[in-house]
């Protein structure tokens, strides 16, 4: 089995090393990785592909790779609109193994007439996680930050959309409230654009630390206005911290505090040419949800990070490549 994989996308490497580590957990001794935008290989059983699916219909990733092996199995995702490829539902049909990463997905795919064939969610590092749940101390960050709230994402920063899809703008609007009742708000982000946030660049932290930042927050905040899956959320599940994020269907793997999204268009994003299924929401939903999630006594709070983190080792490395070996 090869793994293709998006080597310019920082979520498909993360994504691509982790199901390494998975297979090798349970048996693999030669694991096998390939960016699709520059390598090749010789003929295979079995080829998934890690990418986004619109860029990777639109790279030609499938005529490119199916010569070359059995089986392609499409295991992408992506919150851009499924228009972009409803010319391509022949060639996947014809060609592919489908897997989708969110059960909403298998409902949009057929509305443009694409096959499903199952539905595989993506890996998180569980271990990793619970070494820091249990072990990783919070009173340097404490002293440094004081109490603060965090999120995690990155976003389009030279020609974003009207919307941003990372709802960063929110998260913004929101750290302008909070911390006129002393609450620091910390996002490590690409987003240039934070007034009133504290922002540590993307990529610059270890795993363990960036999961300990988030362990030791008072909140993770998900502003996300649309996903193809989203790891962060569910990261911060796994470390038990609780976690604020709309009801879009696109979080319905996430356990937490819940809010209502209020509209759904797409959102045209210049920078790719494309448009998002953007799941918008009032800012007033998202304040009162944070509000209630700061408000909430111990045992509560408690409940909803043991149910979490219960949820966040379903998606255990190890788990998941066993479900694309049966693929």
């Amino acid at each position: 089995m090869i793994l293709v994989y998006d080597g310019l996308g920082f979520s498909f490497k993360k994504i691509t090393n982790l199901v390494e580590r998975g297979l090798r957990e349970i048996g693999y001794k030669q694991v096998f990785k390939v960016d699709g935008h520059t390598g090749s290989f010789q003929h295979v059983s079995k080829a998934v592909i890690i990418a986004d699916t619109i860029l990777a219909i639109k790279w030609c990733w499938i005529e490119r790779y199916l010569p070359h092996t059995d089986k392609l199995v499409l295991w992408t995702d992506t919150p851009l609109s499924l228009r972009h490829i409803v010319d391509k539902a022949d060639l996947i049909n014809d060609n592919c193994c489908n897997y989708v990463t969110l059960p909403c997905f298998i409902d949009v795919f057929k509305e443009f007439g694409i096959k499903v064939h199952g539905y595989i969610p993506r890996p998180i590092d569980v271990d990793t996680a619970e070494k820091v749940y249990r072990e990783a101390s919070c009173k340097d960050l404490w002293e440094k930050y004081g109490d603060y709230v965090i999120t995690v994402a990155g976003d389009q920063i030279i020609m974003p959309p009207k919307k941003p899809r990372k709802g960063l703008d929110m998260y913004d609007k929101l750290c302008e409230y909070l911390k006129k009742f002393g609450i620091r708000c910390l996002a490590v982000s690409n987003w240039i654009y934070f007034k009133n946030v504290h922002r540590i660049n993307f990529g610059s932290l270890p795993e363990e630390e960036l999961l300990r930042l988030v362990k030791c927050s008072k909140l993770f905040v998900w502003t996300s206005r649309g996903e193809g899956f989203g790891l962060p959320p569910l990261e911060a599940m796994a470390v038990g911290q609780l976690v604020v994020a709309s009801n879009n269907p696109t979080n319905e793997l996430i356990a937490g505090i819940k809010f209502d999204y209020s509209s759904i268009e797409e959102v045209y994003m210049p920078e790719i040419n494309c448009y998002y299924v953007c799941y918008d929401y009032d800012f007033r939903d998202l304040l009162d949800a944070v509000n209630y999630a700061l408000d909430i006594d111990e045992d509560e709070r408690a409940k909803y990070i043991e149910f979490a983190r219960r949820e966040a080792k379903k998606y255990h490395p190890r788990y998941i490549s066993q479900l694309l070996v049966e693929v």
